[in-house]
């Protein structure tokens, strides 16, 4: 078994505008969760059977109507008050979720069901059990929030100055993506598999 994740990376404006954020906050509050990972946009995360890197060559394409606009856009900041993985108060960039995002997501988790195995990770919510137990994942669609973490701040003051002024941040920036990439997860690591390329159909 695998655990792979499916990513939108950042082009680098915003990659180097995240790192430098990472840097601050590593500076002000010392190691955090996530504060290594790669800037990255998550479409989801599964565990695989191995087969799938065997067949990879058959997922490096896929299709989209050219009616769908390629693009990510970034409006807000925002704030997962209980991380339910760190319990720490989680900081980010918002994604708008659009009916492209949307369609990615669903096209590639369906292309990648035969080699799903099921997540046995508990969750207390019904349609996070829904979610995990149809698609292996369990932010999809509407439960699906786009992000860009920067890190999860534990034990934080809510009055400290750079925490309030990240949250009243004004941000606009606008992407467009012809690629995203598929990465190997192990605890904190992340290994680089292969990228799949997006078509107009």
């Amino acid at each position: 078994m695998i655990k792979i994740a499916i990513f939108i990376i950042p082009k680098k404006k915003l990659r180097a505008k995240i790192l430098n954020l990472k840097q601050k906050i590593k500076k002000s509050f010392g190691n955090q969760p996530y504060l290594s990972h790669l800037p990255h946009c998550t479409l989801f995360t599964i565990n695989a059977s191995n087969k799938l890197l065997k067949e990879r060559k058959k997922f490096k394409y896929i299709s989209i109507n050219s009616n769908y606009h390629r693009h990510i856009l970034i409006k807000k900041t925002g704030l997962f008050s209980k991380d339910p993985i760190t319990g720490g108060k989680t900081i980010y960039f918002r994604v708008e979720r659009t009916p492209f995002l949307n369609l990615l997501q669903r096209k590639l988790l369906k292309n990648f069901s035969k080699f799903i195995i099921p997540n046995k990770a508990k969750f207390k919510l019904k349609w996070m059990k829904t979610n995990n137990k149809k698609f292996g994942y369990p932010f999809v669609g509407n439960k699906w929030i786009p992000h860009l973490t920067l890190a999860s701040l534990m034990n934080l003051d809510k009055k400290n100055e750079f925490f309030k002024n990240f949250l009243r941040k004004k941000i606009k920036h606008k992407e467009i993506h012809n690629k995203i990439y598929v990465y190997k997860v192990k605890n904190d690591k992340h290994q680089f598999l292969w990228s799949i390329n997006i078509l107009k159909k």
